[in-house]
């Protein structure tokens, strides 16, 4: 039998994936693992790679089926700490989509079941989460909460209620139709504040946006105020917007460098 070729990692859109393993980087590749097994990615599509131990987190990129990694940290119930084999890539996996490389498989290598009504992608519209369900019903059991822009494809829909299978994980189960669009770029919720106000300045996604300060604009590592700080930008920067992240904050790429991070919505025009 011929052995499946490992695949390299596919980067987020917009995003640069960066070696974050330092302590392997100066081992001379070494890396250090919790029971030196090596895993694979068992997923239908893609396995994301996070920069925080949250399935909420930032993308680093994206990690296409049978990828080969190690586990270096038991983080919590949901993620794990790895690094790919391959380039050395480190950060955070959900556990529930990696198995032993040569055990079988649940998804990679397989289709989904059911088929999807359409390659339609849709995205979840809400302010906060949307609550993925055990069953047709907006009472049924709680699967998981999927944050604004979540990608999943729909199944079949029932009594108002859409049965997906989320993008990036494969999880299965049922939504709330009505906070589902298949337009990123015209969400009713999403990017905006709880109120349903539309977005500061009326941005969208795809937009170019300046710096509108008296010193300096913070760019920083989260949509956080709080949050770490990448740069400082002056006066009248020319901005890409990527993301409508949250009420105050949203994800931009500074044109003349390329730096992408977060910045405060309110002070740019």
């Amino acid at each position: 039998m011929t052995p499946t070729p490992t695949p390299t990692p596919t980067p987020v859109p917009e995003e640069t994936p960066q070696v974050l393993d330092r302590n392997a980087a100066a081992a001379g590749g070494k890396i250090s693992s919790v029971d030196n097994v090596v895993y694979i990615a068992d997923v239908y599509e893609y396995l994301t790679l996070r920069d925080a131990p949250s399935t909420g987190a930032k993308a680093i990129c994206l990690l296409p089926p049978y990828s080969a990694m190690y586990i270096t940290e038991y983080t919590n119930n949901t993620m794990v700490k790895v690094v790919t084999v391959d380039n050395g890539y480190a950060g955070y996996v959900n556990r529930n989509y990696i198995t032993p490389q040569g055990s079988a498989t649940v998804r990679a290598g397989k289709s989904r079941t059911p088929a999807v009504s359409s390659d339609t992608v849709y995205y979840a519209d809400v302010y906060d989460y949307l609550t993925l369900r055990s069953a047709a019903s907006t009472s049924a059991g709680e699967l998981d909460r999927l944050p604004p822009y979540t990608a999943m494809y729909v199944h079949s829909w029932t009594n108002g209620m859409a049965y997906v299978t989320v993008a990036d994980s494969g999880a299965t189960g049922y939504v709330n139709a009505d906070y589902i669009s298949s337009n990123p770029n015209a969400m009713v919720r999403a990017g905006k504040s709880s109120s349903g106000s539309a977005p500061v300045h009326g941005f969208s996604v795809g937009d170019y946006c300046y710096a509108d300060v008296n010193e300096y604009l913070t760019l920083r590592n989260a949509p956080s105020t709080s949050a770490g700080e990448l740069n400082r930008l002056p006066d009248g920067t020319r901005l890409l917007i990527l993301e409508l992240t949250n009420s105050t904050m949203m994800k931009v790429r500074v044109e003349s460098t390329g730096e992408v991070g977060y910045v405060n919505r309110n002070y740019v025009d």
